[in-house]
């Protein structure tokens, strides 16, 4: 089967222990893209290594791999960097930890031919295997909810000089305000609920959740996203980081 004309572009930082289920979901892509395109972002865990390796066994199936480097970018930026690079008409986007289903592609390919829409939005089920991440999965997205999200979906490569690329100075937050740019410019979205993918990395203990938490609501208030309730978490969140700070010292 001809792979298709896209460029999947992928941010990456640390993600040494989630690249292996990547790789295998981007080996079982059916149809498969032309290319691949990964913006590391400072990774020192070996990440770059294993991307390189994947590349070389890749190249054996006709898929062009890229690997782009910009230390220290946030996913905004990463994700401008890639698109940028991408030698395809059309760019999708998955992130690091974020597994496809095998006809994810094709049926994001499929969905834009029939409505023939110039962005396409996949959709993600969140879900976790431990208790402790089943609890945060259903405190901030639901646990097995399927939601549309950007690291799902794809765009014909021209969107981006129409409505512009993602704000570079936010680590969360950037996707949602770009989401709106595309109405503001008049390019309507189409949902592709059946072009799926899997999260399921949650933090396993409280300190990392809060932590989590606390960067992505700083950068969601930043962003205008959720208003008062996005204010109102990043206050509770900060309490929580500090009654914790106190009982530590407490008990030394």
């Amino acid at each position: 089967m001809q792979n298709l004309p896209i460029s999947i572009v992928i941010p990456v930082r640390n993600e040494a222990t989630t690249l292996s289920e990547l790789f295998a979901a981007l080996d079982a892509l059916s149809p498969k893209p032309a290319e691949v395109v990964f913006v590391d972002t400072g990774s020192d865990d070996g990440s770059l290594v294993l991307i390189e390796n994947w590349m070389a066994h890749v190249g054996n199936a006709q898929i062009k791999g890229q690997l782009c480097r910009q230390h220290g970018a946030y996913p905004g930026a990463a994700r401008n960097i890639g698109i940028k690079a991408a030698s395809q008409p059309w760019v999708a986007f998955l992130d690091a930890g974020i597994v496809p289903h095998a006809d994810w592609l094709g049926k994001l390919w499929a969905c834009q031919k029939r409505s023939s829409a110039t962005a396409v939005y996949g959709a993600c089920r969140f879900h976790s295997a431990d208790s402790w991440g089943r609890m945060i999965c259903a405190v901030s997205y639901g646990q097995e909810q399927i939601a549309p999200v950007l690291p799902a979906s794809l765009f014909q490569k021209e969107v981006f000089e129409r409505a512009g690329y993602f704000e570079e100075n936010l680590r969360s937050g950037e996707d949602v305000r770009w989401k709106r740019n595309l109405a503001c410019v008049g390019i309507s979205v189409q949902d592709c609920n059946e072009a799926l993918v899997e999260y399921g990395h949650f933090p396993s203990g409280l300190g990392g959740s809060l932590k989590k938490w606390f960067v992505y609501e700083q950068s969601a208030t930043v962003a205008g996203v959720g208003g008062g309730r996005r204010a109102f978490m990043l206050f509770a969140i900060g309490m929580l980081y500090f009654l914790m700070a106190i009982g530590v010292a407490g008990h030394r």
